[in-house]
């Protein structure tokens, strides 16, 4: 079935982007469900999305939405849902997504600069490259296989973070906060990440790096793959 024709769809297009600027500013529930509908519907119809700095989206639902590119710079998606949704190379510096949904989202290379993704939840997507320079990320959910390979986490606060089974070559760690993390099952961990980043004795590490405390700042670290390599002997 085709759909409208190309002059019709460019009038919708034109229209639904007025009443997406007209009720950007309103953070009253119904004009935020209006806002998610519109958008959705600006997606559908492959529009430009505007710029969306400084807006409420708290609890909408923008879930498998292509965003690519979207501009939510300091905007509030506080509990929102975006399950799938595609954000990669997306501008969402200081953005809040406090208690969000992104479980399987695309953030390839999105640039989440002090964002705040507080107790969210992020398993299984794709942070790969992205830049979280002092992002808040305490509590959040960013294991089940997330992909954060290449990532800036620089002086991120992962305090209480899930990143189990999460796939980390390249990360840059330095000055992060991993107090009572769990790392267990990471892959590609290294203990010069590590020693750039700050973590304790209740932080959960994977069991090829060993650390002997010598006192709650002072440590030995280093690995020890003999049980991975016992274990693939015997099967």
């Amino acid at each position: 079935m085709e759909g409208p024709p190309r002059e019709e769809a460019s009038n919708n297009a034109e229209e639904l982007l007025r009443q997406l600027k007209s009720i950007l500013p309103s953070g009253e529930e119904e004009m935020i469900h209006l806002k998610a509908e519109t958008l959705r519907s600006l997606v559908k119809l492959r529009s430009p999305i505007p710029a969306m700095s400084q807006i409420s989206l708290c609890r909408a639902d923008l879930c498998a939405l292509d965003l690519t590119y979207v501009d939510f710079t300091e905007s509030d998606l506080s509990h929102a849902l975006l399950i799938g949704s595609n954000l990669s190379q997306a501008d969402l510096v200081r953005t809040r997504f406090h208690q969000a949904n992104l479980g399987g989202a695309n953030l390839y290379n999105a640039d989440m600069t002090e964002a705040d993704f507080t107790q969210a939840n992020l398993a299984k997507t794709d942070l790969s490259e992205a830049i979280l320079v002092s992002a808040k990320l305490m509590g959040a959910d960013i294991g089940h296989g997330s992909d954060l390979t290449y990532a800036d986490l620089t002086g991120a606060d992962l305090t209480g973070a899930n990143l189990r089974a999460a796939k980390v070559p390249g990360v840059t760690f330095t000055g992060a906060k991993l107090d009572g993390a769990d790392l267990r099952l990471v892959e590609n961990l290294t203990c010069d990440q590590l020693r750039s980043a700050h973590f304790d004795a209740s932080t959960r590490l994977p069991r090829y790096i060993k650390v002997h405390w010598k006192s709650d700042t002072d440590y030995d670290i280093w690995e020890d793959h003999s049980e991975d390599e016992e274990e693939a002997s015997a099967s």
